[in-house]
């Protein structure tokens, strides 16, 4: 895959200097970087956020109607677009497992970045805080170069 692929969300977004694009950043992330690693073009991953979103979205208890049938429809488009990334020729476990894996990433990273970034903001940036590990490749370091600059002290 593209080394770039992985930074699209980072660039799309520039969530250091637009912190109001923070949430959508912490929600497109995680698809682009699991979306990749299984095989996912770069040019194909903005759609994956979409339908990811719209089936994450209709799996809520509070969920609208319209919501359910959006969701249903991203389903659809995600088993499609596994079983074509993937050469199966219907639904099953793979399938269904690389959907769940990708679903789930949305939300537990989302919800990990979101509450570091309140945890972080909470405690200010002291020199107290532990260091952050140096970065192991571009997008970890793209990444953190997106939110060090508010949250983050570099390790000396």
């Amino acid at each position: 895959a593209d080394d770039r692929a992985h930074l699209t969300a980072v660039e799309a977004l520039d969530p250091a200097r637009h912190i109001a694009r923070l949430a959508d950043f912490a929600f497109r992330l995680p698809v682009h970087v699991i979306g990749s690693l299984l095989g996912f073009a770069p040019e194909r991953l903005p759609q994956l956020v979409a339908w990811t979103d719209d089936f994450v979205r209709c799996l809520s208890p509070a969920s609208t109607p319209e919501q359910i049938e959006q969701g249903k429809a991203a389903a659809s488009h995600l088993v499609e677009a596994f079983q074509n990334l993937l050469g199966r020729p219907a639904l099953d476990v793979v399938v269904a497992n690389r959907i769940g894996y990708l679903s789930q990433a949305y939300e537990a990273t989302a919800g990990l970045i979101g509450n570091t970034i309140v945890a972080l903001g909470r405690q200010g940036a002291r020199a107290t805080n532990p260091p952050c590990p140096r970065p192991q490749n571009q997008f970890s370091h793209a990444a953190r170069a997106a939110i060090k600059p508010n949250f983050m002290q570099e390790e000396t």
